[in-house]
């Protein structure tokens, strides 16, 4: 297999970016207001879920008094508010530009609002790396499934030749509904129990991540 045919689609949030504190911050700040229990980054990665009104469901919300509208959007304000405080995961440029020297094709698939995505990747200056982007159209984080779906017609992304590394179990299940290859990596938004029961491979770090493709090509 010609390495420059292959592809890699990448989740955004919690895989390549860091943004996994300060969502339990804000989250917190929310939680404190409404007297309900406080996240620490084990019970975090153990409830944090998707669609996200079930990840908001399980955190004790009561949509009659806070609408999952209105505190789902009220979220997005505030994370987007500090973007500038969520730094790039250690060595995400390295792997990136790693994968691009061996000829892969880069994209990214998010559950994060398309507009407000492009902003981060270029304010973090790796956008030049990525052949195509999906986001969704809202700040509601419902998934990723008829996105990606799209995405694989729209770019011509043969399922076959391409691999899908994320952060979360619905990675693992947008990777199986389109026929990819998925390797779910432990720094981001859930626990290692959680990835490691989807029995896809599970990494801790990119450095495995590159190790593991060089092993494939040998």
């Amino acid at each position: 297999m010609e390495n420059e045919s292959r592809n890699i689609i990448w989740d955004w949030n919690g895989t390549l970016v860091d943004d996994v504190e300060l969502c339990i911050e804000i989250m917190n700040s929310f939680l404190h207001e409404r007297h309900l229990p406080l996240l620490n980054i084990e019970r975090y990665r153990d409830v944090f879920d998707f669609p996200v009104i079930d990840y908001y469901k399980k955190l004790g919300f009561d949509f009659n008094v806070d609408p999952f509208e209105v505190i789902g959007l009220e979220f997005m304000k505030k994370f987007l508010d500090r973007i500038e405080e969520v730094p790039l995961m250690k060595e995400a440029v390295d792997i990136l530009e790693w994968f691009s020297q061996q000829g892969y094709r880069q994209y990214i698939l998010s559950a994060m609002e398309e507009k407000a995505l492009i902003r981060m990747l270029t304010e973090k200056g790796i956008y030049h790396y990525f052949e195509a982007i999906s986001g969704i159209s809202n700040h509601y984080a419902g998934g990723k499934l008829e996105e990606g779906q799209h995405f694989m017609v729209q770019n011509n992304i043969k399922p076959d030749k391409t691999f899908l590394i994320g952060d979360t179990v619905h990675d693992f299940e947008v990777g199986n509904l389109l026929g990819i290859k998925v390797i779910l990596i432990t720094h981001g938004h859930q626990s290692k129990q959680r990835l490691l029961e989807t029995q896809a491979l599970v990494v801790d770090n990119f450095e495995q991540v590159k190790n593991w493709f060089i092993q494939m090509d040998k």
